[in-house]
């Protein structure tokens, strides 16, 4: 397209009384009354439609899927448990050890007799004599330190 034909273009859309972009719309659909009566006489189905049934549409969701926990989980449970049981074991001794060295470290001699054991503590030298079995164990712990 040249000069000629823009001069053409606008001389045409004047003398009918349009603006020149409609006028350069009507040179690129000629002859619109031909479109028209096609539509006419209805719209034709377009070839690439099949005749199969229509398909019954979900609502959009995806379907449900069940929580639950994954595989293995219940061997991870007991390997956690029995890790926290083992935790408590050694907290327990841990608290039984400082408690026992405290008691110890007050003591400054345990005598051992037959009912029994006589503690004589640092400091005071008070006396104080502790019987039966708990006595023995107190002297065993006192030797073994």
């Amino acid at each position: 397209m040249g000069i000629a034909d823009d001069r053409r273009r606008v001389e045409e859309a004047r003398r009918k009384g349009i603006p020149e972009w409609m006028q350069e719309m009507i040179e690129v659909v000629p002859d619109h009354r031909e479109i028209a009566a096609e539509f006419a006489k209805g719209v034709s189905e377009p070839s690439s439609l099949s005749k199969a049934e229509p398909q019954v549409r979900g609502s959009g969701w995806a379907k449900d899927t069940p929580l639950k926990q994954p595989p293995g989980i219940d061997i991870v449970d007991q390997l956690c448990e029995a890790q926290a049981d083992r935790d408590r074991a050694d907290l327990a001794a841990s608290i039984k050890r400082s408690e026992d060295h405290r008691l110890l470290k007050d003591i400054e001699l345990i005598e051992k007799g037959e009912d029994g054991v006589r503690v004589t503590y640092r400091g005071s030298g008070e006396k104080k004599f502790v019987g039966g079995e708990k006595g023995f164990e107190l002297w065993r712990k006192w030797n073994d330190r």
